[in-house]
């Protein structure tokens, strides 16, 4: 088996043109390419998840991919040209709708006019969920479904889902009441003492009431 770098023209002459000067431009263009030829790049297919932006490029022209924008990160490229194949393959069905969907923008439903009471003939998209930064987004999304999906079959309209996430603080006050009633006979001294405490949200009140019998020398 060869390996690509060490392939060379002038070992793979077949004998109709195997003789001079024939051999001898062929080993001249071997010498001249053994370091220039990047073998990493010739199974382009293969190389896709590593190849550069540039290929990528390349590769969509050859192909055809549909829609697609040198503006796009190199993420959305990759995924579009990998797709590019079976989007073609099977054009026209729900199936390449959703996929070229979902390499833009990740996620998205194709549903039939029958699942949400429409026209026949209709659908709708639902359940984006990847950013859109204005019109011109939209725009390119509703041609990315008209360029799959096939001539008798019409949009309705699409569906975008954003989260809100809301936080919502609670505060609340707790009251404690207390009612303290003393019967005494005060013939002696008497000395009452109480401590109130109170912090944060907690408030105390105290009712004291007194109810004695005092001799003349208090």
């Amino acid at each position: 088996m060869i390996h690509d770098k060490d392939y060379r023209i002038a070992n793979q002459l077949t004998p109709s043109i195997e003789k001079e000067p024939i051999i001898s431009l062929a080993k001249t263009f071997d010498a001249f390419m053994v370091n220039r030829i990047d073998t990493s790049v010739l199974l382009l297919w293969g190389g896709i998840d590593t190849a550069k932006e540039s290929v990528l490029d390349h590769l969509a022209y050859h192909l055809h991919v549909d829609e697609y924008d040198t503006s796009y990160p190199i993420d959305v490229k990759r995924r579009m040209v990998e797709q590019s194949i079976p989007i073609h393959k099977h054009k026209g069905t729900p199936f390449a709708v959703k996929a070229a969907i979902a390499t833009v923008y990740e996620s998205g439903q194709l549903e039939e006019w029958f699942s949400y009471g429409g026209d026949p003939y209709r659908f709708r998209v639902s359940g984006i969920i990847a950013p859109l930064t204005g019109v011109a987004d939209i725009n390119r999304l509703v041609s990315l479904i008209n360029a799959t999906k096939n001539k008798r079959s019409w949009l309705d309209y699409v569906q975008f889902k954003r989260d809100i996430h809301v936080t919502e603080y609670v505060a609340g006050a707790v009251g404690v009441a207390k009612y303290l009633v003393i019967n005494s006979d005060l013939s002696t001294s008497l000395c009452v003492g109480m401590t109130e405490y109170a912090s944060a949200a907690v408030a105390q009140a105290t009712t004291i009431t007194i109810n004695t019998t005092l001799n003349n020398d208090i």
